[in-house]
């Protein structure tokens, strides 16, 4: 009686998905869609910059007269979600980008952590461009020692 008793216990463990070969096999297909989602964000933010390369050299903005101070402003890390069309620059990247403001760039990231780009202009053709929380690896950040944010360097 015990024997069968434990018999059940075990196939009812294994139907619920408690065995090792589902767990893995799930763990697997789980690892593959959130790398799906990394190669996502990291396209956005390849995406990103070249959209904001793109703005800086634009002879017909380079020739705005608030060209200067926002190139400054983006010097320092900025939020994506910070442009809006707002002013020539911004409305430049977010033309490349096909979004009405910053916010609506980040609506489309898919990896796990992900919420704001970021980015920082290192000059006219160098612009640096991240997610902060994100895992390119794929594990969630369950491995720290490999785990590093999805980004275009």
């Amino acid at each position: 009686m015990k024997k069968k008793l434990l018999i059940i216990a075990i196939s009812l463990v294994c139907l619920a998905g408690g065995c090792g070969v589902n767990s893995e096999a799930k763990a697997e297909e789980e690892l593959e869609e959130e790398l799906e989602n990394v190669k996502s964000d990291k396209y956005k933010c390849d995406s990103v910059q070249t959209a904001v390369v793109t703005a800086l050299t634009d002879p017909e903005i380079n020739d705005w007269s608030g060209y200067d101070s926002t190139f400054k402003s983006w010097l320092n890390e900025t939020k994506i979600s910070s442009l809006s069309k707002d002013n020539k620059l911004s409305e430049g990247v977010l033309e490349v980008l096909g979004a009405e403001n910053g916010s609506e760039v980040n609506s489309s990231l898919k990896s796990y952590g992900a919420e704001e780009i970021y980015f920082q202009v290192i000059d006219a053709c160098t612009v640096s461009v991240w997610i902060p929380g994100t895992d390119a690896s794929g594990s969630k950040g369950k491995n720290p020692e490999t785990s590093s944010m999805i980004n275009t360097n």
